[in-house]
């Protein structure tokens, strides 16, 4: 008899189709006919078929290359995979691994028809899925312009209720307390893969009960949820029927900082650890260029950049201990006599109408690109349009920079209220203090510290706002 293992797949987007039972029963009958006998049943329960990254599937991929088996049998096609690439990777390991395949819904011959028709199956799951997504999708449109949420979980930070009304998304105290801090942490500088350590050290669980990502976290710092708001026909709407979590303004703040942080260009060696001096205030006495953070091998160490490069000659490189010792005390004492700074006044800007604007800039250009390859435009015409299309775009671009960062900027800024709390600071406590707080009030008071080589009369210099 030949050894059999049998596999089974259901998902929850087909939970109106076969069920696991009625595939068990059907490739148990298709076996018998053919005096096969199923040793091994490998299941797949709630998991979709367009990835290939599934439990039973990979044991059975592995006990197959052990020899375990001499056949697979399966309901159908679209059972197996729903992704050709995947459906013939799959099949190319089972007969790698001396496995023959077969099918209950389409039994595999040995002829090319048979062959064409699994090809064609394997296509025919593709655009099924292509189209049970685009009905899903679309589904989840039409519930969101009705005010109703899709089925599913709701998102980290709400819960659903259900009352005379219909069904609302609630916040959920707990969970909602997180997300504030998430936020809060954004705001002063923290990245999103340091939130998600944040998180994960605190042993706070996502939904699901798993880890915490940078790119979840990302993703849940920008979602319209905040403000009770859904992307329906690619724009904001507000149904009423999802409570926000916090203002539009303060979600206005919150792309803004997002836009800058995404086109910012990285620096190597940014300020990193327990050293709140970045390169944006540390300057060489030299060249004026920006002094890095590097280690090298024992110490951290400010380092200029253009020494690295080789364009300053005399570029300074001090110990990152050395400058904080200098700068930390004198930090203090301006910080216990100077009154809190008035905080920055920003216009109110839709900062989705610049990034529209940037979008539909960058589309004309590459219609501009398409029409003169096709020919319906000169060379001369062309190059004057293109031209005239970069030059607005840059501009955009340019407005959208400064525009976010002055966003940002107010919301680094302190209120008189936190500034109090921070005129009384020892430098024990300075010391406990957050490193993202310390570079906050650093860059309130600081403008420049340029440090002067070591035959320099004045090693460091302070410059303040």
């Amino acid at each position: 008899m030949t050894r059999t293992a049998a596999y089974v797949r259901v998902s929850k987007e087909t939970q109106g189709q076969v069920s696991p039972d009625a595939q068990r029963s059907e490739i148990l009958s298709y076996c018998e006919r053919k005096g096969w006998t199923v040793t091994e049943w490998f299941e797949d329960i709630d998991i979709s078929g367009r990835t290939d990254k599934r439990p039973g599937l990979q044991a059975m991929l592995r006990r197959a290359q052990d020899g375990e088996f001499e056949a697979v049998v399966f309901y159908r096609i679209d059972r197996l995979s729903r992704e050709p690439m995947h459906h013939y990777a799959i099949l190319a390991a089972l007969k790698e691994a001396g496995v023959a395949v077969d099918s209950v819904g389409l039994p595999l011959e040995d002829n090319p028809e048979s062959s064409f028709m699994w090809d064609l199956s394997a296509a025919l799951a593709k655009l099924e899925s292509l189209r049970l997504g685009k009905r899903l999708r679309s589904m989840h449109a039409q519930l969101a312009r009705e005010g109703k949420y899709a089925s599913g979980p709701p998102p980290f930070g709400w819960k659903r209720i259900r009352d005379e009304s219909g069904q609302r998304l609630v916040l959920e105290p707990t969970e909602a307390d997180w997300r504030r801090r998430m936020l809060d942490w954004y705001r002063h500088g923290a990245s999103t893969r340091e939130i998600a350590r944040r998180l994960n050290a605190a042993q706070v669980p996502t939904r699901r009960g798993g880890a915490w990502a940078s790119r979840q976290v990302g993703r849940m710092l920008t979602t319209p949820l905040l403000i009770g708001a859904r992307v329906i026909d690619g724009g904001l709407v507000s149904t009423g029927r999802i409570e926000p979590l916090i203002s539009e303004a303060e979600y206005q703040e919150i792309l803004a900082i997002t836009a800058v942080r995404s086109q910012r260009p990285h620096r190597p060696g940014r300020t990193s650890g327990r050293y709140p001096l970045g390169s944006t205030i540390m300057r060489c006495g030299t060249c004026g260029g920006p002094l890095y953070l590097r280690n090298d091998g024992r110490r951290m160490k400010y380092r200029c950049e253009n020494r690295t490069r080789g364009r300053c000659s005399r570029g300074v490189i001090i110990g990152a201990e050395i400058v904080m010792q200098y700068v930390t005390p004198r930090l203090l004492r301006r910080l216990a006599h100077r009154p809190a700074p008035r905080r920055p006044h920003t216009h109110p800007v839709d900062l989705q109408t610049i990034l529209g604007q940037q979008t539909r800039l960058e589309e004309s250009l590459g219609r501009l690109a398409v029409l003169y390859s096709e020919g319906q435009l000169g060379e001369e015409e062309y190059q004057r349009a293109r031209a005239t299309q970069r030059t607005r775009l840059e501009a955009v671009r340019k407005r959208l920079e400064q525009t976010s960062w002055a966003v940002e900027r107010r919301a680094r800024a302190l209120g008189a209220e936190e500034w109090d709390a921070f005129t009384a600071i020892t430098s024990e406590r300075w010391a406990m203090l957050p490193v993202e707080t310390q570079r906050q009030i650093c860059s309130l008071l600081i403008e420049t510290v340029t440090v002067h080589p070591a035959t320099s009369d004045r090693r460091i210099e302070i410059r303040w706002r």
